[in-house]
């Protein structure tokens, strides 16, 4: 009597003992009630005393999983961010509430869903190829299941599974862009000749998304589709660079992009109707990505003699 016992978990096991590890032998027998230990593996327990008696090693204790509880996603994109167009991988498991894997379910199936607005949004059984599905499966003694999901529009959606009455796996996902396929041109659609023209290039990728995380940085960007104006003079369109420097038309101006932006000024000196379009390498402007621009005759400056001067 008077020795007090302590008990914790041994050399088996990774979890710890929990409740009241403590106890005072009665008759030489400490007991120990309301313990739990909520580690779905093999453990161990070793008892010690005060004061020092040889120390006890329990038996082993296979420890199982309880009831099903909820679903989480052990499995998510890399970086929580998936590219328009590419599938990015979930694993989903069904769990007790101590986060242990339980199989034994009795059968689930697990709806598959997203809040994106997108049309093209969509869940695959497969990395590549395979089969839209929008749900995933369990038979009783499997506790995971994997599916795909697919998205062409950039933003942030919640990607969820679901099986009642359990608590539902949910996963905030980043759609990026994928890479820039084509280039827009907009701004002002009238201007006087020799005024300037705020302009916007705008990036965007083969789904329609603007390039923002793909397209950014310098690049190196030729505008046309104006001309020169008349004889004489002759000079010629111009945008600014990313130093403000006028570059004629025709020339490649760097040009700093932000999420796959850039402004520039352009001034045009002929009066016509001109199809703005900007190039760099194999990405240009469409007829509807360009922009028309109708530029007027500015004020009257001077006059000039055209044709001959009759000699009397």
């Amino acid at each position: 009597n008077n020795t007090v016992v302590t008990i914790a978990r041994g050399a088996k096991g990774t979890a710890a003992l929990q409740g009241t590890l403590t106890a005072t032998a009665v008759n030489g027998v400490a007991t120990f009630g309301g313990l739990s230990y909520t580690k779905a593996e093999t453990m161990n327990v070793t008892a010690t005393s005060s004061p020092v008696y040889t120390s006890a090693t329990s038996t082993d204790a296979v420890v199982g999983p309880a009831t099903a509880s909820k679903l989480l996603f052990t499995s998510v994109p890399t970086g929580n961010a998936t590219t328009a167009g590419i599938r990015g991988a979930y694993a989903v498991q069904v769990q007790d509430a101590y986060g242990n894997a339980q199989g034994a379910h009795g059968g689930l199936t697990i709806l598959l869903s997203s809040t994106s607005a997108s049309t093209t949004k969509k869940f695959y059984d497969a990395a590549t190829l395979g089969n839209v599905i929008t749900s995933l499966t369990l038979a009783n003694g499997t506790a995971s299941g994997n599916a795909w999901y697919y998205d062409e529009t950039t933003g942030s959606p919640t990607i969820q599974a679901a099986s009642a009455p359990l608590t539902a796996a949910t996963h905030s996902l980043t759609v990026t862009s994928a890479a820039a396929a084509r280039l827009a041109v907009s701004g002002g659609s009238t201007m006087a000749t020799g005024g300037t023209n705020a302009i916007t290039i705008t990036a965007y990728d083969t789904f329609d998304n603007v390039a923002a995380a793909t397209y950014t940085g310098d690049k190196s960007i030729t505008m046309s589709g104006a001309a020169a104006s008349p004889a004489p003079a002759s000079t010629p369109p111009t945008c600014t660079d990313n130093m403000g420097g006028a570059v004629a038309f025709g020339t490649a101006a760097p040009m700093a992009f932000t999420n796959g932006v850039a402004t520039s000024s352009m001034r045009l000196y002929k009066a016509e109707v001109a199809a703005i379009n900007a190039t760099q390498g194999s990405l240009a402007t469409s007829a509807t990505d360009d922009l028309d621009v109708t530029v007027r005759h500015a004020a009257t400056d001077h006059l000039t003699f055209s044709g001959p001067i009759p000699v009397p």
